[in-house]
């Protein structure tokens, strides 16, 4: 299993800000670096307490959440797959289906394998290119050999390490650097463990993109409190945060609803086996469109 962290609130809002843009943007090529499983088997713990079992516990009291893609599509896999839950690549593959070519990347074998299941149970196998191989260099390699209108590609980096580099100055942040710069359309994923970093990458990635975007959630109480509180099993990670670059306003703003609307329906919440408050903030940076 290659995404250790599925299910908590960080994986909760990657997808629904994943699954918005893909429904609004409707991108002929989607790529992904880190793939991961197709779906993965639901069972409770502290993280997964205060994140997608949250959600579908109280999702319905949502105005926004449960009217967005995500929301459908989690109903829709739910009552066809009882306790999974469905991975990024497997999100957009049913969002998009035949209307969209796909290169999803994973450097683990058993992964790629759950993935080449699911393409052909779609009857996609043809349109699924599935890469055992860094997914930073595959997607920097297609970006060079892309002939079409980049607008029209959709590219998902969730990195593990976002400065590792895996080739001499290739990192998770200088590839999102270089395909927004090149007017694909992007969401990068990013974590923290600090109050300090929130928001880390918008210094480097602001710039990058006719249009750039930022969404970034953190539970409150570690905003004010002397000790930190992490939404993660199995990290210090407290906040988290998705950048969207070369999306139209259009897209944003509907995320922005989101972020502000999953504030609505956390309020009140707690974090699980604590009596810490589960109260989220939420912060949103936009730069205005260039040209």
């Amino acid at each position: 299993m290659a995404n250790a962290h599925f299910g908590n609130l960080g994986d909760i809002w990657k997808h629904i800000v994943l699954a918005e843009a893909l429904a609004r943007e409707h991108p002929h090529c989607y790529w992904e670096t880190h793939a991961g499983s197709a779906s993965y088997r639901l069972g409770h713990s502290p993280a997964r307490d205060y994140g997608i079992y949250y959600l579908l516990d109280n999702g319905q009291r949502s105005s926004r959440v449960a009217r967005s893609a995500y929301w459908d599509e989690l109903a829709r896999f739910c009552a066809e797959e009882a306790n999974s839950y469905p991975g990024s690549a497997l999100l957009a593959i049913r969002l998009l289906h035949d209307t969209a070519s796909y290169v999803l990347c994973d450097l683990d074998e058993a992964s790629i394998r759950t993935l080449a299941v699911a393409a052909s149970s779609l009857g996609l196998e043809d349109q699924v290119q599935l890469r055992l191989q860094d997914g930073l260099a595959t997607l920097r390699d297609a970006s060079h050999d892309f002939t079409g209108d980049p607008g029209d590609a959709l590219a998902h980096i969730d990195p593990f390490d976002p400065f590792a580099e895996t080739q001499p100055r290739l990192s998770a942040t200088s590839l999102a650097g270089l395909l927004s710069s090149r007017g694909f359309k992007l969401i990068y994923w990013y974590g923290y463990d600090s109050p300090e970093q929130r928001t880390w990458p918008w210094a480097t990635l602001a710039t990058q993109g006719r249009s750039v975007w930022c969404g970034d959630l953190i539970v409150r109480s570690n905003l004010t409190g002397s000790a930190t509180v992490p939404m993660s099993d199995i990290s210090p990670l407290i906040g988290c945060g998705v950048v969207a670059i070369n999306l139209s306003d259009s897209t944003t703003a509907a995320l922005a609803s989101l972020g502000d609307d999953l504030v609505s329906l956390y309020e009140g919440a707690s974090l699980p086996h604590t009596s810490t408050s589960g109260s989220l903030d939420f912060l949103e940076l936009a730069a205005p469109p260039v040209g």
